[in-house]
């Protein structure tokens, strides 16, 4: 863990945070906008006290950050009652600094055009240690709320906004190679690669009956998963858990990640970009490949995700491009 949080002259620039994205559809329709709400609302009564800044943006309009106050928790969900027929995002984060990276956030986009709609929020990694209830009741809660057509979490990274995350694309990259059970994902920017498919099964994997059909129901997905995996049906679908809980490092219960390097190493990481060993993920991960070889019905293909995860073009390589993207997405396999 010496590698992460990187701290850069004093500000905290990257670190592994529980992520937990959800894509659904009719943004527009009031009862989705009141789950969105209430889904936000619930994640200030986890851990509001944490956070500091506020954004919400209705249409075309310009946005710009405020001081995070408790009136936000009526204030957002007024504009997206409001405005049914005009995109509405939000974003409340923590972090004394909006340079800094957080792990407190919850971020919306509900769109008042098109299908793709967007959920996210974030926890400390350890946050549960000291804190009742687990990730996975969390994740089941919130999908329970949502109705997502699809959603998928797990350990993954909280990085500085702005134009500092750029500066932090080669470490992810790098790390993420070494330790591919971690999430690299780009938030709501994936939703209209995801119209088809879903992306893949990680930790936390939540699916809506019109996939849960296509696999067969959830019997037969919970028969060919086997005992090693939790499927719990919802209103709206079903979720599935892969193993206990995911390690600090992101390794799956059978096989420990290999140790990251030491600042110092990662100092020479970064400056000469040499490539840290690569894992086969699927051999590494054998619950994550179990999992999205039942999926694969579901999924979208490498082809049909045509946005990268990273936008380093200037680094020139180590960093996660289109065709490294689509190697990403597949690497269970």
């Amino acid at each position: 863990m010496s590698a992460l949080p990187y701290v850069q002259d004093g500000v905290p620039m990257l670190d592994f945070a529980l992520v937990a994205n959800f894509f659904f559809s009719n943004g527009m329709s009031l009862d989705k906008r009141q789950r969105v709400s209430t889904c936000m609302e619930r994640y200030i009564e986890l851990c509001g006290d944490n956070l500091r800044h506020c954004s919400c943006i209705v249409g075309d309009g310009k946005g710009r950050w405020s001081r995070y106050r408790p009136s936000c928790k009526t204030s957002i969900p007024k504009k997206l009652k409001e405005h049914l027929h005009s995109t509405v995002y939000f974003n409340l984060i923590g972090g004394e600094k909006l340079e800094e990276a957080t792990p407190y956030s919850v971020y919306g986009y509900a769109d008042g055009t098109g299908p793709g709609n967007f959920f996210q929020f974030r926890l400390p990694w350890d946050w549960f240690a000291s804190h009742p209830g687990t990730y996975p009741d969390v994740f089941r809660e919130f999908t329970r709320i949502l109705q997502p057509d699809y959603g998928f979490g797990g350990l993954g990274f909280t990085y500085a906004e702005f134009n500092y995350r750029r500066k932090m694309e080669r470490l992810i990259y790098l790390i993420a190679q070494a330790v591919p059970a971690l999430l690299v994902e780009d938030g709501f920017y994936e939703r209209r690669c995801l119209t088809e498919g879903i992306r893949e099964g990680n930790f936390m994997t939540a699916l809506s009956y019109q996939w849960v059909d296509k696999l067969g129901g959830a019997d037969q997905i919970q028969s060919a998963l086997g005992p090693e995996f939790t499927v719990l049906r919802t209103e709206s679908g079903i979720t599935i858990q892969a193993g206990d809980e995911p390690n600090p490092l992101g390794a799956s219960i059978y096989k420990k990640a290999p140790p990251l390097p030491s600042d110092a190493e990662m100092a020479i990481l970064r400056e000469n970009l040499p490539t840290l060993p690569h894992l086969d993920a699927a051999v590494a991960y054998p619950l994550y490949h179990r999992l999205n070889q039942v999926l694969k019905p579901i999924r979208v293909t490498p082809e049909m995700y045509t946005r990268k995860l990273q936008s380093g073009e200037r680094f020139k390589r180590n960093f996660f491009d289109l065709e490294s993207t689509q190697k990403w997405i597949s690497r269970f396999d």
